[in-house]
This record gives C-alpha cells, structure tokens and sequence, in this order.
C-alpha cells in the first residue's frame, strides 16, 4: 500500500518529489504554501465579489 501510493505520489506531483530528493524540501514547502495561500485568497476574493 505504501508504495503504491508513493508511486501514485510522484506521478501526481514529479517536480516536489525531485526537489526534495535535491535537498530542496523547504523551498518547495514554502512555494506550495504560498500557492495555496494565493488561491484561497482568490476563492474568497470572488465569494466576497
């Protein structure tokens, strides 16, 4: 179950997976919050809209 869902893991999302074989983990980690962070400030943007 473990790996399948680690293969299912890389395939959905490659370029986080290579980062953090890079060493690179925290960048990601912080690049995706900022994401998320964006688009939840979108999705109330337009609710407010």
């Amino acid at each position: 179950m473990r790996k399948d869902d680690a293969d299912s893991r890389k395939n959905l999302v490659p370029h986080v997976s290579n980062a953090h074989k890079l060493g690179s983990g925290r960048v990601t980690r912080a690049v995706v919050a900022l994401l998320v962070v964006l688009l939840l400030a979108g999705l109330v943007g337009l609710l407010v809209l």
